[in-house]
């Protein structure tokens, strides 16, 4: 289940240091983006964009500040901050290049057919997440004795399970509300440079 976040568009001037306050944005269920750019325990797994900015921005615009509190709930706390980027941090994203978020187990049969590890899927939750847990150090083990993944190669076996990279974009996490909102970003950004468009983003209970 995702989570509602609302936010602020900040601009800045060419030329100058004070931002300002443009306008309001909401984004509903966006859990899995927020975790893209800002990192977190769960969601999306791929490298954060922007992490460790839990804390607004030091020259963040009065507007922000009245918003995210007083007016935005009655305590920060209530409201985390998710983060905060700019545009030209975005922009230098490959949004489509494939990256390995993970890696698909299997053994093989007798009869030479591969079927899914049942250590990846017919335990109970606790041990499966254990044994995924075990099966991924004994294959980061091995493939750092090997130097990365093997060139030209889909599969590397260890230990008689067959593991098979999964690779995604981050552009797979991106909702249409968050191309909207990118867009609308880029668009700015014509206007104010790409270091002058700032978005700011905290998530609501």
């Amino acid at each position: 289940m995702g989570v509602d976040v609302e936010g602020y568009l900040e601009v800045r001037s060419p030329g100058t240091s004070i931002w300002k306050a443009l306008e309001p944005i909401t984004i509903d269920r966006a859990n899995g983006m927020l975790k893209c750019l800002f990192g977190g325990a769960s969601g999306c797994i791929f490298p954060p964009i922007a992490p460790g900015r839990a804390a607004l921005p030091p020259d963040v615009s009065p507007e922000v500040l009245r918003w995210f509190r007083p007016m935005g709930s009655p305590t920060a706390e209530e409201n985390p901050l998710e983060g905060w980027i700019t545009w030209a941090e975005l922009v230098v994203m490959d949004w489509e290049k494939p990256e390995v978020i993970g890696y698909d187990g299997y053994v093989r049969t007798k009869r030479g057919e591969l079927i899914p590890d049942p250590g990846h899927t017919d335990w109970p939750n606790r041990e499966r997440l254990q044994a995924i847990q075990r099966h991924r150090e004994r294959l980061d083990e091995v493939l750092d004795q090997l130097g990365g993944w093997p060139d030209g190669s889909d599969d590397v076996e260890v230990d008689g399970v067959i593991y098979r990279r999964v690779l995604r974009s981050r552009s797979e996490a991106m909702s249409e509300d968050w191309r909207l909102l990118f867009a609308r970003m880029k668009n700015l950004a014509t206007q104010y440079g790409p270091d002058g468009v700032r978005l700011i983003v905290w998530i609501v209970a």
